[in-house]
């Protein structure tokens, strides 16, 4: 760190000496029409800029690049910002030309840049990446600016990264959260140097270009563009905002071209290198527990700090230099693995990656600037071992070492010519499995909690990232306040503890707890409820805050959680065995409730199946998150009052008597015998006919209508018996209680009604019955 310190306390002396002029612009600026500053839209005011030009222009034969922005003000809130303005720039090849800065109120211009008003300051933005740029800001803050003040400045940036052999690439934005009434992007270039272009997303701006005899000039330009609103928890690789890329390089081969001769490392391997990767792979017996010994050492002794500094951008630093110092970037720690590598005869290639547009940059033009990150590719036969030198708490071997899901890499081997996907060890993937056990001694008595939770795979490495900076007491408090919400008074009897298997790549991390009151006393004192909520999937399980979306929605992928909590009660419990399977476009969850004796145990899984739901899917998916929440849970139900009738069963005057069956009974049969009586006593429409010649005879029941009646009488006997058969824990008011009173075990809303209905049929039955027998005598 002292080589650090002394570095920047150079800079900060002058060492590189900040270049920044004040000067008109260069001839090849083609200079814009006139700008009549009308009156912002009442709609646009909120947004608190009025932006009438962002006019970019680049010159690729001379590595200048020209920048206009003409705003107005319109809100309190955007004074600070919109009167400050800032170039950032490395002084070690770049040089800023300043040309004006004009603040326009009630129609009057006036010029602000003069000496004295430009500050030089550096501010090292990555330095909490433990990143040092050594990149200059040029700052510029205004007095007495007000809302409705017109903002004009304009700036030049001359030189290029030489690290880039003088070849041109960029990017360039062409849609905006605030209102644009007027872009243009302009670049000039060689006609023997042709531009590759590409436009990635929906953009207002229309393209032309025009040739001369020595340059081709690209031009992109739009008026009035469309305001672009950004919705939150979109995936990495998803920008709202389109852009357009331009660069020189015509392949992903010529990219490689470029980075070869970067990543080459010594021609002869210096002795240092060689003799410590002799001395780590002492002992091992074959070259994956070598491999794993060098990649070992690069992650774990070799500190993550980049001094990327002019071309140390993108060129690594020597091997022996990382060596020696001990430190270095992803570039250097990749290198430096690389060539320790070489040096006891095994192959490994740095893999240049991009941490979070992934496998978009297949949709991009070929470019340096498509990558953010260097990893390492291992050939093994036909296929390939990727390790990243900067995960620094990684265990296990081949099959377990893991890495992020940055999906396409460019290998930088002589005869790349393509992008390359990037494969994962299935056992490297993030599992986490978690064990809850309740030992129950009592209803009035604490229960112990105990949480077993095995990290594997990439998850044990974030879990011993975070065990290794935070102290105990911190980590024993953080897991207690995460239970607290579901059991209130928790606390925990002992410290947090784990134990770390390198050999699978394993953390066990063990918790023991006492819950004081797992049971509470719900509205009626004599029913207590014990209740057990799955927190680690309803964390996952999540609704977005944007339900109504036009663009995706990202998800923690890959992932799978494993959830099993054991209950052991002082005494049998019975238990109603379900099962549910929810599967989703972006997640597969299950639930699983089985009890056997004294145990109840619930299973909860949650798997993930993709790292986004796209915009036409989310109706689905949140549908799916709200069916899976309102099954997320289970509670335990002791009711007093029946365990006390079960526990003396024998005991005179126990039962009790239910009264409503016999209130129904009574109003239906009264129902049931008014609307007999009128139909018995109703007088027939029209008068009987008389008899014909012998049917005098046909008096009274006989025949075949005693088998007629017999059947009618015998049918309410069997219908009475069938009702008090069914129906006799109607009559017992514990029972009754027991499935109509909310909270109880086996309460359910629409029971009852549906029992009294049921009873209420019956009874209707069998009255009928006794009213069909009067009618058929």
């Amino acid at each position: 760190m002292r080589f650090v310190f002394l570095f920047l306390a150079l800079l900060s002396s002058g060492a590189f000496a900040a270049s920044v002029t004040l000067a008109p612009p260069n001839a090849w600026v083609q200079p814009t029409a006139e700008i009549a500053f009308t009156e912002t839209p009442a709609a646009n005011a909120s947004y608190g800029y009025d932006y009438f030009l962002i006019d970019r222009q680049v010159n690729v034969a001379e590595a200048e690049g020209y920048d206009r922005y003409v705003y107005r003000i319109t809100s309190e809130s955007t004074l600070g910002s919109g009167a400050r303005m800032t170039w950032s720039f490395d002084p070690s090849y770049e040089t800023l030309t300043l040309h004006h800065v004009r603040v326009i109120r009630d129609g009057v211009v006036q010029e602000r840049l003069r000496d004295g008003l430009v500050q030089i300051i550096q501010q090292e933005r990555d330095l909490d990446r433990h990143m040092l740029n050594g990149r200059h800001t040029a700052l510029v803050l205004l007095a007495d600016v007000r809302v409705g003040d017109v903002i004009d400045y304009a700036a030049s940036l001359r030189g290029a990264n030489p690290v880039f052999n003088g070849n041109y690439m960029d990017s360039f934005s062409t849609g905006w959260a605030v209102p644009i009434r007027h872009q243009r992007l302009r670049v000039v270039a060689p006609k023997d140097r042709p531009l590759m272009h590409k436009h990635q997303g929906d953009s207002a701006l229309t393209f032309s270009t025009k040739s001369t005899d020595d340059h081709v000039t690209y031009t992109w330009e739009g008026r009035d563009l469309p305001v672009i609103t950004s919705e939150d928890e979109v995936p990495s690789w998803f920008t709202a905002y389109p852009f357009v890329q331009l660069t020189e390089f015509k392949t992903w081969a010529a990219v490689t071209r470029w980075a070869v001769p970067l990543y080459a490392g010594p021609e002869i391997i210096p002795e240092a290198v060689t003799k410590q990767a002799a001395e780590l792979i002492r002992g091992a017996t074959n070259d994956e527990e070598r491999t794993i010994a060098l990649l070992k050492f690069v992650q774990q002794e070799i500190r993550y700090l980049g001094l990327e500094l002019g071309p140390g951008t993108h060129r690594p630093t020597p091997p022996d230099e990382v060596l020696s110092r001990r430190f270095g970037d992803c570039k250097d720690k990749t290198l430096l693995f690389c060539t320790l590598m070489r040096a006891v005869g095994l192959e490994a290639y740095p893999a240049l990656v991009n941490t979070s547009d992934r496998h978009r940059i297949a949709e991009w033009v070929p470019s340096p600037y498509a990558f953010d990150h260097v990893i390492a590719c291992v050939p093994r036969g036909e296929s390939s071992w990727w390790v990243d030198p900067t995960l620094s708490y990684q265990q296990g071997g081949a099959l377990r070492r893991g890495i992020p899901d940055y999906r396409l890499a460019l290998i930088v081997r002589d005869g790349t010519e393509s992008l390359t996907p990037v494969t994962r060890a299935p056992l490297s993937l993030r599992r986490i499995e978690i064990d809850e056990q309740f030992d129950v001694t009592g209803f009035d008595t604490p229960t112990r909690f105990k949480v077993t939770t095995r990290y594997t795979g990439l998850s044990a490495e974030n879990i011993r990232s975070r065990l290794s900076r935070t102290s105990l007491d911190e980590i024993t408090k953080d897991y207690v306040n995460y239970y607290t919400s579901s059991y209130p008074g928790i606390t925990s009897t002992q410290p947090v503890s784990w134990k770390d298997d390198a050999e699978t790549n394993t953390v066990v991390v063990e918790e023991n707890y006492t819950v004081p009151s797992l049971w509470k006393a719900q509205k009626e004192p004599h029913i207590l409820k014990a209740e057990f909520y799955p927190q680690p999937i309803s964390d996952y399980a999540t609704q977005p805050s944007t339900r109504v979306r036009t663009m995706p929605l990202a998800t923690a992928h890959p992932l799978n959680v494993r959830l099993t909590t054991r209950v052991n009660l002082h005494e049998d419990w019975p238990v109603k065995p379900s099962e549910t399977v929810i599967v989703d476009h972006a997640f597969r969850a299950s639930d699983k409730i089985s009890g056997s004796g004294r145990l109840v145990q619930m299973d909860y899984t949650w798997e993930s199946l993709a790292d986004y739901v796209p915009a036409d899917k989310i109706t689905d998916h949140v549908a799916a998150i709200d069916r899976l929440r309102n099954r997320l849970g289970y509670h335990l139900t002791f009711d007093k009052k029946i365990a006390a009738a079960e526990a003396e069963p024998e005991k005179p005057g126990h039962f009790r008597f239910n009264w409503m069956p016999v209130v129904l009974t009574l109003i239906t049969g009264a129902a049931v015998f008014y609307v007999g009586r009128r139909l018995i006593g109703r007088r027939p429409l029209t008068p009987p006919s008389l008899p014909g010649p012998g049917e005098d005879r046909l008096v009274g029941l006989g025949g075949w209508l005693v088998v007629v009646a017999f059947g009618l009488i015998l049918r309410p006997i069997i219908i009475c018996a069938q009702l008090f058969q069914e129906f006799s824990y109607v009559f017992d008011l514990d029972r009754w209680e027991a499935i109509t009173t909310p909270g109880v075990e086996g309460y359910q809303a629409t029971l009852g009604p549906l029992v009294s209905i049921a009873f209420v049929g019956n009874v209707i039955l069998v009255t009928g019955g006794i009213l069909l027998v009067v009618l058929f005598f």
